[in-house]
């Protein structure tokens, strides 16, 4: 059953990564490149985009590293 959580956990990081790449291309395909930085908050909110993966997948990973280890962890 622990295998089956750790591979859910990795699985929908990888599809929120998947998920927040498609928004940004099409926010570019919709707009085009040069709109993207028009303003700061433009800016801010792509990079937002960009990097929201990164917290998700220490998140899963920290998870799915705890339950290989034996210990329950609050999911």
């Amino acid at each position: 059953m622990t295998r089956l959580l750790e591979f859910g956990l990795l699985l929908s990081a990888a599809g929120y990564t998947l998920i927040m790449l498609w928004m940004v291309w099409f926010t570019f395909a919709f707009f085009g490149f040069d709109a993207g930085y028009a303003d700061l908050l433009t800016a801010i909110v792509l990079i937002a985009m960009a990097l929201s993966p990164v917290p998700v997948w220490m998140y899963c990973i920290r998870r799915a590293n705890a339950l290989r280890r034996g210990e329950r962890p609050r999911i």
